[in-house]
């Protein structure tokens, strides 16, 4: 639910805390979190970019724009990287795990 980002992750542990009294964080705190956080990328989401989103998470690319640039500054798409057999950089792109779930997500990516 992170998407590797330690910071969501630590995001994620501390909205978790808000819902439990006591040690361990159980899964119903976790979840309660997960929907919290999961609400606040569907508000970052403005109404046409659901379709990049979309297009992103079928083609793993994106493109060099301004609004490609919007949701990876705001953290809806991720940039992951690694190197190939000849030691080139390769990137690819995906939305962020928490926007699978969101509905408008979901409709577009279904039309």
């Amino acid at each position: 639910m992170t998407g590797g980002h330690v910071r969501n992750l630590m995001l994620l542990m501390d909205s978790a805390f808000n819902y439990i009294d006591n040690l361990p964080i159980t899964k119903r705190a976790a979840q309660r979190a997960i929907t919290q956080a999961r609400d606040v990328y569907r508000r970052t989401v403005e109404h046409e970019q659901w379709p990049l989103l979309a297009k992103v998470h079928q083609t793993h690319q994106i493109q060099n724009d301004q609004e490609h640039r919007k949701l990876l500054f705001n953290r809806c798409v991720l940039q992951y990287s690694y190197y190939d057999d000849d030691e080139e950089l390769i990137s690819w792109y995906d939305v962020h795990p928490l926007i699978l779930k969101i509905s408008e997500f979901v409709e577009q990516l279904n039309s």
